[in-house]
């Protein structure tokens, strides 16, 4: 299977060498890049082992492309050993560390790898293989010494893990404060609306007042001169009735 041949070639890979280094962890075992086209290794660092690049490059050939999309970190273990791999504009970065290795370490390494490499080497597309160990060893050596400390490397992930979380948490502090004052410029322009709403509508309530009042009193008037006019006509009944008028009648007949 895949699998298996996987483990044998990284376990054919691996030569450990005696070390010349005053620290060496063994936690980072190799650092390299290589294109994705032809899965050609155009810069390495074997970190205080010797290596079979064929193997290596064996190892790349079988992996599925589509696995591979940009920026996202592929991992896998074969043996006592675990394989880290991301692709980004056409490379390939891969380191091999320790099977216990915390993946987002590795995934940190490869993301410095990638940003580091991309600023030296820009000729990665027509290198030989091992074409940039030169211009790169440098660089590859820092990075395998920096990221093998796992101790040191483990705090100063965490404390940037920290300032991500400070970083999100303070991004989403501003985005809650500009949605609180939008929610206030809401509410300010709403009572500004009620206030002149408030004023249109005590107009009209006045206006209406007046009208009712000026109706009031025309069905007062109106009432007045109703009841005068009632009291007049009773007061000629009455006075038709009881003979006033023909008493005044006679008298001046008698006169």
């Amino acid at each position: 299977s895949d699998s298996a041949r996987l483990e044998l070639w990284c376990k054919s890979a691996r030569r450990p060498i005696v070390s010349t280094m005053s620290k060496f962890y063994g936690n980072v075992t190799f650092l390299g890049v290589a294109r994705m086209t032809d899965k050609v290794i155009v810069a390495s660092v074997q970190y205080n082992v010797e290596m079979d690049l064929t193997a290596v490059v064996n190892m790349l050939k079988q992996l599925q492309e589509d696995k591979m999309t940009p920026q996202a970190h592929f991992a896998f273990e074969v043996g006592d050993k675990a394989w880290s791999l991301m692709a980004d504009q056409g490379l390939v970065f891969m380191v091999c560390t320790k099977k216990n290795y915390p993946q987002s370490i590795g995934a940190a390494c490869l993301k410095e790898l990638c940003r580091q490499f991309m600023s030296v080497g820009k000729d990665a597309s027509s290198a030989k293989p091992g074409g940039l160990d030169g211009k790169c060893k440098n660089m590859l050596e820092k990075l395998c010494g920096k990221y093998d400390n796992l101790s040191e490397v483990s705090k100063m992930h965490e404390v940037l893990q920290k300032v991500e979380t400070v970083k999100l948490t303070m991004q989403d502090n501003i985005e809650q404060a500009l949605l609180n004052c939008t929610a206030l410029e809401d509410v300010e322009g709403k009572a500004a609306r009620l206030q002149e709403d408030s004023k249109v509508f005590k107009q009209n309530a006045n206006t209406l007042k007046r009208k009712q009042w000026y109706k009031l009193i025309k069905w007062q008037i109106l009432l007045v001169c109703l009841v005068l006019f009632l009291v007049g006509g009773l007061t000629l009944v009455i006075c038709a009735e009881t003979g006033a008028f023909e008493q005044d009648d006679d008298k001046g007949k008698n006169d």
